[in-house]
C-alpha cells in the first residue's frame, strides 16, 4: 500500500501503512550487521569471511549513457545466495525484543499522563467543586 493519505467521509486524515518488504535485503547497514554478529560471539575469522562477502563492493549508475563516479555500497546484502537471508534473519532477529521495548516506553508515558490527569482532577474537584472538572473537559 502506498501513495498518500486518504480522507474517508467523516473528514479525519489517514496515514497509510507499508509492509512492503521488497526492499529490506537493500536497507540492511553492514557495520550494524557485524556489530550483531560479534555480540552473537561468533569467531573473527567467520565475521572477517562475512564481511568481505559484503563489504568492499561498489556499483555506478548509467543515465543516458552517461556513467556516474563509483561508490561504496554501504548496505544491503546479496540476494540470490544462501548466506543472505541467513544475515537477514540475524540482523532482525532482535526486532521484538525493541518493539517491546518502544512499547513500554508508551505505556509508561500514558500512564504519567493519565495519572497527571487524575491528580489535577483531584486537586480541582477538591478545591473548586465540579465545576472545575466540567472546565477541564471543555
Amino acid at each position: 500500500m502506498g501513495g498518500t493519505g486518504a480522507r474517508p467521509s467523516d473528514g479525519a486524515w489517514q496515514t497509510p501503512r507499508n509492509t512492503d518488504f521488497e526492499k529490506a535485503f537493500d536497507k540492511v547497514p553492514h557495520r550494524l550487521l557485524l556489530q550483531k554478529l560479534r555480540h552473537y560471539r561468533l569467531k573473527e575469522n567467520v565475521i572477517n569471511w562475512i564481511k568481505s562477502f559484503l563489504c568492499y563492493r561498489k556499483q555506478r549508475v548509467k543515465l543516458n549513457g552517461f556513467y556516474s563516479d563509483w561508490a561504496e555500497v554501504l548496505s544491503g546484502i546479496p540476494q540470490g545466495t544462501i548466506l543472505g537471508p541467513i544475515l537477514f534473519i540475524i540482523y532482525i532477529n532482535d526486532l521484538p525484543d525493541l518493539c517491546q521495548q518502544f512499547v513500554e516506553i508508551y505505556l509508561l508515558m500514558m500512564l504519567n499522563c493519565i495519572s497527571t490527569l487524575l491528580v489535577k482532577m483531584i486537586i480541582c474537584f477538591s478545591s473548586d467543586g465540579i465545576r472545575c472538572i466540567t472546565g477541564m473537559v471543555r
